[in-house]
């Protein structure tokens, strides 16, 4: 096999150029060069290559071998550096070679060229391996130095991490510790391997570093996709690996690694070094990990003694049952913690959190549901196993319960202790020391029982706050805080809500007409004559002198729309008030989640807005944002989205995508979301049609789909084959810079375009369609993937939808979602995917919410599928977790 030589020729003569090549060639070597003729070209081939050896002629019109070698060696002393002339004399190469050159023919004798080129390269491998030598031993010194003065263990591990790293010329290294509490060795330092890719935790026996602790020798694996024992979460990352055990004596307590992404083999001096590291950091870490022990039972005793200081001191509302969890915190380290305590219904609520589960505070969940009602009805301690599916409670909470402790007071179980996952195991110890501030936590519930038993009064007092006192309705302090649970819990259910402002016209003249009693007699037979119309579920709300509010759960934006209707013609007949006829007139503006919000400040704002729609029309109207584009908060919002784009405001979050026959993941969605530092997360339904009207859809999009290309890009370094696609709007297809900003944006990332896809609906297709079919063109002709979002919404012709260059159909959710229950939507469903099958294009089923959905659209030939029962739109740095958490889940 012939041996690969980079060769890099300054020569103005195209022909002596390949003349030299071909000697090369000739002498046996596959030679790749580049010719290049002033300092010009010279510098940008030596910023740009990599090069084995530099041939330069002596003379040229504007350059000379005098320059050429300054400026190499100047960027890299090592290379060989040799002088082609035929014009060069003796004396003149003898200063040549003083000055740097390593040695000069003579252009047309080249009988010593392979000798040259040989010895050059010979030299060069062996300076590079001296060099490397060298440094490797003053690692070794560097880090004697440091255990000389008895530093952290921790900042051994780093140093010692870093140099081993160097000296292996490896891409990652780790240095692992054995905790004989939890069985596991745990990572001091991790160097140079991506953050989804980190074993923080080892088994023993797991992994390359493992295997060396168990067989207390230095392991070395060169092919760690094959080799058994290999970590799962670095499989993707790690193609070879090394690593020595760390002992003291005759005992193991740890291991060094060194690993490379691509496979490799290590020399017979690296594999010396690394046993000398592991030898001479040993000592110094197995003396911090006894006194981390000893600082251990130290914390461990101060924290439980904190946990009962604050039961005696009677701290026992939220902060004082929080602050117990957080020094239970201290000693079993965990991303959150949460109280729950059974209620009725066969319920439990969480009555104190820190961490992930605050935002879940005061929520109720089934004891049916999670590990923690298990532990709650069986007393029993529980652990998460980790291909336990999501369930109710987890979805709540951003995340699932990993350890259920239960707090038990005469032989009943009063509660329970809930740990977050933090990518951690559970081990004995935890356990029993969760027992003991299980124990105190049960004194603080009985403590907290009896004090609640003389705040009644207390309870009165709050009843006046948040209920009105004329009518017993909730009032509107009252009715925003239950709109924001709701709010929430339709978020996790991916459900809709209805919001309706029901307004009493002239209010102010009827009550001066027949008094302040009759008025407010008649303001008391609101409420019941409201709950006839919207139903026992449904809140009423007292929100201002004249007007209330309704909340309901719908189906739809139709069941919205019937809703506010029922309530408007709930007063058509007049009301009875103490033996007098009152005529009400009423007019209900009514809002649904998530359409027209996803905030209750939103939604609120927005009902007060259609109840002026609906005095303007026939009583009763829904918003509509064109009547509401002036508003003082849609103008700030305006100025504010354009810094927002500038100015990193914006979020992606990525919706899966996976395939209904095999379960497999297919790609995303990206979704865009606005974090504003004020008003929170402004949902897309506001800020998209702020951008098109703001003439800002063009950054907007670039924006995206520069973001959506880089998280593409890091997915394929984590080893992970997505796909990802981006929404367009018709005004940008329309636009004709497009298709070569989709290019080069694409090329600068890296990414094949074929894992590019963009959508566009249907409704804007059929505004256009033949400017439509020219921009999809366009955008095909780049490789990438179209589909048309919302399918069966826009009236799209066959005729058109033939000629479009599209490669799938994406059928609306408004379909999806009742395909379980109406018939006439499953129809439509199957039509649309013979159709597309017929033309050659995907399908794909959005709005898939529960399992009964996945089931029907697969047996209405669908494709692919798209909802909250698969997964929510999620960060980026997410999907690897949700992509395991799924394939456990498709495995079942």
């Amino acid at each position: 096999m012939s041996t690969l030589l980079r060769a890099l020729i300054v020569e103005d003569s195209v022909d002596d150029a390949e003349l030299l090549a071909r000697e090369l060639r000739r002498s046996g070597y596959e030679v790749r060069y580049e010719r290049v003729f002033d300092g010009e070209s010279l510098d940008h081939a030596l910023t740009q290559g990599t090069w084995d050896i530099v041939f330069s002629d002596h003379s040229m019109p504007h350059f000379g071998s005098g320059a050429a070698l300054q400026m190499v060696r100047g960027r890299d002393p090592d290379v060989p550096f040799v002088i082609v002339s035929g014009t060069m004399g003796e004396d003149v190469a003898v200063d040549a070679m003083r000055a740097g050159a390593n040695d000069y023919l003579v252009k047309g004798r080249l009988a010593r060229l392979p000798a040259v080129v040989d010895r050059e390269l010979r030299q060069t491998a062996a300076r590079a391996a001296r060099s490397s030598l060298d440094r490797a031993f003053a690692a070794l010194r560097d880090v004697a130095s440091a255990i000389g003065g008895l530093p952290e263990p921790t900042v051994v591990a780093e140093l010692a991490a870093r140099h081993a790293r160097e000296f292996a010329a490896a891409d990652g290294s780790a240095i692992y510790s054995w905790d004989a509490g939890s069985q596991l060795l745990r990572a001091l330092s991790i160097e140079g391997v991506p953050e989804g890719q980190r074993a923080q935790v080892l088994q023993s026996g797991e992994g390359a570093a493992g295997s060396a602790f168990v067989r207390h020798e230095l392991v070395v694996v060169e092919d760690y996709a094959r080799w058994p024992n290999a970590a799962t979460i670095s499989r993707s990352f790690v193609k070879s690996a090394m690593a020595a055990p760390l002992l003291v004596g005759d005992r193991a307590i740890g291991a060094v690694v060194v690993i490379s992404a691509t496979p490799r083999s290590f020399s017979e001096e690296q594999r010396q070094l690394l046993s000398l590291l592991a030898s001479e950091i040993a000592p110094t870490l197995e003396v911090g990990r006894l006194f981390d022990e000893s600082q251990r039972q130290r914390i461990e005793a101060e924290a439980l003694t904190e946990a009962a200081r604050i039961v005696a001191a009677g701290a026992l509302a939220h902060d004082g049952l929080a602050s117990i969890l957080a020094a239970a915190q201290r000693v079993v380290p965990t991303s959150a913690a949460g109280l729950f305590v059974p209620v009725t219904g066969g319920r439990m609520e969480l009555v104190a959190a820190i961490g992930r589960f605050r935002g879940a505070h005061g929520r109720s969940f089934p004891t049916t549901s999670s590990i923690v009602g298990r532990a709650l009805l069986s007393g029993a301690v529980q652990i998460r196993a980790e291909d336990e599916p999501p369930d109710e409670t987890q979805i709540a909470l951003g995340g699932p319960v990993a350890l259920a402790v239960p707090i038990v007071r005469n032989e009943v179980t009063v509660g329970v202790i809930g740990l977050g996952v933090d990518h951690r195991r559970f081990v004995a110890r935890d356990v029993d020391l969760l027992r003991r501030f299980a124990s105190l936590v049960s004194m603080a519930l009985e403590n907290m029982r009896l004090q609640s038993e003389s705040d009644a009064h207390a309870r009165d007092l709050e009843r006046l706050a948040h209920f009105d006192t004329l009518t017993e309705l909730p009032n509107r302090a009252l009715f925003h805080d239950l709109l924001r649970d709701e709010l929430a819990r339709a978020s996790a259910a991916a459900s809709r809500l209805a919001v309706l402002y029901v307004d009493i016209d002239h209010f102010k003249d009827l009550n001066n007409t027949v008094g302040p009693r009759l008025g407010d007699a008649m303001l008391r037979a609101m409420g019941p004559r409201l709950r006839e119309a919207v139903g026992d579920a449904a809140v009423i709300a007292r929100v201002s002198g004249d007007e209330f509010a309704v909340l309901g759960a719908v189906r739809d934006d139709g069941a919205a729309a019937r809703l506010g209707r029922a309530a408007h013609d709930a007063f058509v007949q007049p009301l009875r008030v103490d033996d007098q006829v009152l005529q009400a007139r009423v007019s209900v503006g009514f809002v649904t989640y998530p359409r027209d919000g996803d905030d209750a400040h939103t939604l609120l704002r927005r009902a007060e807005v259609a109840v002026q729609i609906a005095k303007r029309g026939d009583g009763w109207a829904a918003y509509a944002p064109e009547h509401d584009e002036y508003a003082p908060e849609r103008l700030t919002l305006m100025s504010e989205l354009r810094r927002a784009i500038e100015g990193d405001e914006l979020v992606l979050h990525f919706q899966p995508i996976v395939e209904l026959a095999t379960r497999q993941m297919r790609g995303v969605e990206a979704l865009v979301r606005w974090q504003h530092p004020e008003r929170g997360m402004v949902p897309p339904m506001e800020f998209i049609p702020l951008a098109e009207r703001a003439g800002l859809t063009k950054p907007l999009t670039v924006w995206v789909l520069r973001e959506a290309l880089r998280q593409l890009r890091l997915w394929r370094d984590e080893g992970l084959d997505l796909s990802v696609a981006v929404n367009l709007s018709m005004r940008t297809l329309h636009d004709p810079e497009l298709p070569q900003l989709a290019h080069d944006l694409i090329e600068r990332a890296g990414v094949p375009p074929a894992l590019v896809g963009f959508e566009i609906t249907e409704t804007d297709i059929m505004a256009d369609a033949e400017g439509a079919m020219r921009g999809l063109r366009a955008l095909r002709e780049l490789g990438v993937k179209i589909s048309i979002d919302d399918f069966g919404t826009g009236y799209s012709s066959l005729a058109y939808l033939h000629r479009l260059a599209v490669d799938a159909v994406k059928i609306d959710r408004s379909f999806v979602s009742r395909i379980t229950t109406d018939e006439n939507s499953a129809s439509i469903v199957r039509a649309t995917a013979d159709l597309g099958h017929a033309l050659g294009l995907e399908v794909v089923a959005e709005g898939v919410e529960d399992e009964r959905a996945w089931g029907r659209v697969r047996s209405l030939s669908c494709d692919f599928a798209q909802g909250y029962y698969i997964g929510r739109p999620m960060k980026g740095a997410d999907m690897a977790v949700w992509i395991k958490v799924w394939r456990g889940v498709a495995a079942i």
